[in-house]
């Protein structure tokens, strides 16, 4: 497919070319029929080509125009993006984690042990609750379901 500068460079020329024609068209009289069409022809011919050209120059215009809004779209994207503050990830997290998926056939309940085992601290908001070991909050049906999801976060978040 043509660059936009190929496009222009052929327009220009057939642009050039017609002009010339129409020069020579005119310095000679007319000589018949013939030399009518080849000159209405030749008039036709040129006001398509620059009818083409601006065609081409505006669609080029809007291509920039797009162009730089999404540049500008973009920086600001990027500027968002990179001023977040990096994750900080709680490395008693990251053991529950791999410990999860170190057992991944494992029930919630042998893990809650498993957790015991390994020291594992329960999230503070459970042990401000008067909450002590993984075993026995998971006994405990409210705390249930919130072990599940733990669980199944950790198993989901590779």
């Amino acid at each position: 497919m043509p660059t936009d500068e190929q496009i222009l460079l052929f327009l220009d020329t057939e642009i050039e070319k017609r002009k010339r024609w129409l020069a020579m068209f005119e310095s000679q009289p007319p000589r018949g029929e013939r030399f009518l069409n080849g000159y209405n022809r030749t008039i036709h011919e040129l006001k398509r080509f620059e009818h083409d050209r601006e065609r081409h120059l505006r669609r080029i215009e809007d291509v920039r125009v797009k162009a730089s809004e999404n540049d500008k779209t973009a920086k600001t994207v990027t500027s968002k993006a990179t001023s977040r503050k990096p994750k900080r990830v709680d490395p008693e997290v990251a053991k529950r984690t791999a410990l999860v998926r170190s057992n991944p056939n494992t029930p919630a309940n042998e893990l809650c042990e498993i957790f015991d085992r390994a020291n594992v601290p329960l999230p503070a908001r459970w042990q401000e609750a008067g909450l002590t070991a993984w075993s026995k909050v998971y006994k405990n049906s409210d705390y249930r379901s919130r072990i599940q999801t733990l669980i199944s976060k950790a198993k989901r978040n590779n």
